[in-house]
């Protein structure tokens, strides 16, 4: 499993726009989903979406972020 600060840092490489990691962006394993939590400000307000583990692999491993890409644009 990736860990959080490298999915976090991988976000903020993307979408710098959206500011830094563990202030305006926080990425969290959710046992219950079995995915992770990405919570980040959008406009003053917190946006979150969840990101599957092989979405995050993908993106990390083979730099394929079309799916985290979509995901965090969506909540715009």
């Amino acid at each position: 499993m990736i860990d959080n600060k490298t999915i976090c840092k991988t976000i903020e490489n993307i979408f710098p726009e959206k500011g830094e990691c563990g202030k305006d962006i926080n990425v969290e394993w959710d046992k219950k989903n079995n995915a992770y939590i990405v919570e980040y400000l959008e406009n003053g307000k917190k946006a979150r979406t969840f990101l599957e583990p092989e979405d995050a692999a993908l993106c990390i491993d083979k730099d394929r972020c079309l799916d985290l890409a979509f995901q965090v644009n969506q909540v715009r």
